[in-house]
């Protein structure tokens, strides 16, 4: 089973636009480090919401990552062109190395069809018939094509081609006949459970694998993915008394409902819809939703409701940390090797991480350790190797992996210095003025990289001119 996390772009309580933009950025970023699967953004055309192009999005996060799969949570392909979804999913694939993916759905929002001119009253035959258009893009270098909703192509060569078909799932809420469709035409399906408990979506979940036997799909050549709201704190009372209030919140603005505490604890109980609690409450629930639908994947909704990026930050880190070796180490169902490498014809590309820009965005500290795992520890569920936080807090100053050597023989050397001083006091005294002179130079670096995390730099400055000073007054 694979593990994702993904981010609808709400702006609740408040929040606007250019700094959700730039947290979700790093939220996928983090999520890449951390050791996670995938990583989603959801497409919205109303005031709501953050990102209208998950596209171009995905491709900021593409840049500053290496492994994790770039997807739409989902693209509205309703009223969009599906030439256009097309090259812009393909060109995402170039930018990240062959990680893109493309979840196709339908909008819960009708103001969409009213901003693109699409006719609401065909919305199922409009999106059967972007549908089909899209898929043939995919497996097709050149297409003639006719349908009602757009201009027919005649020979059309729509680039970017890639070596391989772009991946393509369909978003369900839950409507058997969606569900049908996407097993009839062999595509990979991804359910949203939102509401009621996991029983709800067991006949859709049912009828689809019945539908690919009737068109002869092998049981394991698709996919089943579930995504829900999720919240994993340190345990059960802080996972809810932190999410409440935001998932509240999230309910008031967007549908005008006043979630009370009772209904939200039930949501949030064993047979609930809510993946909120401890890590072994929520690795639990995956785990039993696992058995009844064999699922080869669950994304969870991290940043609802105004959630404090620390917050986010932290069920990120639980989740991939604590949960998911629980998960892989009990699921049959995580993705072969096959599946996490590149087809021999397509190259492989290293992506080089680009630390955030520390002077315009000084105010933005991604979290001090970010645990990161290699493809194959992830396979065997091996637990991660935390990030050590001194790298993470000289990358945000700019400090460069050859500078922190020099930096490390240094601090080494001091450290050296001022033991041997305890019997040579006059070393001791060259190894003070050492030590104060590093910090001196670490002050100066977070404030050039306006960074205001600089207390811990500023209370060692302050010990190492105390202690240089101790040191003279008994000499």
């Amino acid at each position: 089973m694979e593990l994702g996390a993904f981010s609808l772009t709400d702006l609740s309580a408040g929040t606007l636009s250019p700094g959700r933009v730039l947290d979700i950025i790093d939220y996928g970023v983090f999520a890449d480090e951390a050791g996670l699967d995938i990583f989603g953004i959801g497409e919205h055309h109303t005031p709501r919401f953050a990102v209208s192009s998950p596209a171009v999005v995905l491709a900021a996060i593409a840049a500053r990552t290496s492994t994790i799969t770039l997807t739409s949570a989902v693209s509205v392909l309703s009223v969009l062109d599906p030439d256009r979804l097309y090259q812009d999913f393909a060109q995402l694939d170039l930018v990240s190395g062959g990680r893109a993916e493309i979840t196709a759905g339908r909008s819960a929002y009708s103001e969409p069809f009213a901003v693109f001119g699409v006719p609401l009253d065909d919305y199922d035959a409009v999106f059967e018939e972007k549908l089909g258009l899209l898929l043939a893009l995919r497996r097709n270098a050149e297409v003639t094509w006719t349908g009602r909703f757009r201009t027919p192509l005649d020979h059309a060569q729509i680039i970017p081609r890639l070596t391989h078909e772009l991946p393509v799932r369909l978003g369900v809420g839950g409507t058997p006949a969606s569900a049908a469709r996407a097993e009839r035409l062999g595509l990979p399906v991804t359910l949203a459970l939102l509401a009621g408990g996991p029983d709800g979506l067991t006949p859709v979940v049912n009828l689809y694998r019945q539908t690919g036997d009737e068109h002869g799909h092998l049981r394991g050549q698709l996919g089943v993915g579930v995504v829900s709201h999720v919240y994993v704190g340190n345990s059960s009372q802080d996972a809810r008394d932190t999410f409440y209030p935001h998932y509240r919140s999230y309910f008031a603005d967007g549908r005008g409902i006043n979630l009370d505490r009772a209904t939200f604890d039930r949501m949030a109980a064993p047979d609930g819809p809510l993946v909120v609690g401890s890590p072994q409450e929520v690795a639990d629930k995956l785990l039993r939703w696992n058995e009844i639908f064999e699922l080869d994947r669950f994304l969870g909704q991290i940043d609802i409701g105004g959630l404090p990026r620390d917050a986010v930050f932290a069920s990120i880190e639980r989740f991939a940390v604590d949960v998911a070796p629980m998960l892989r180490r009990k699921s049959s169902h995580y993705p072969s090797e096959r599946a996490l490498t590149p087809p021999p014809d397509r190259p492989t590309i290293q992506l080089t991480r680009h630390p955030r820009n520390r002077i315009t965005h000084a105010h933005r500290r991604p979290p001090s350790i970010c645990p990161s795992r290699s493809r194959d520890a992830r396979l065997r569920g091996d637990e991660a190797h935390p990030r050590p936080q001194v790298v993470a807090q000289m990358e945000a100053v700019k400090v460069t992996r050859q500078q922190m050597t020099v930096l490390g023989v240094i601090e080494s050397a001091a450290t050296v210095g001022l033991i041997v001083g305890i019997f040579l006091p006059s070393l001791a005294v060259v190894a003070s003025a050492g030590v104060i002179a590093y910090f001196l130079g670490a002050l100066v670096a977070h404030l050039r990289a306006q960074d205001r995390n600089i207390q811990g730099v500023v209370v060692f400055l302050l010990l190492a001119v105390a202690s240089l000073t101790l040191l003279l007054s008994t000499q």
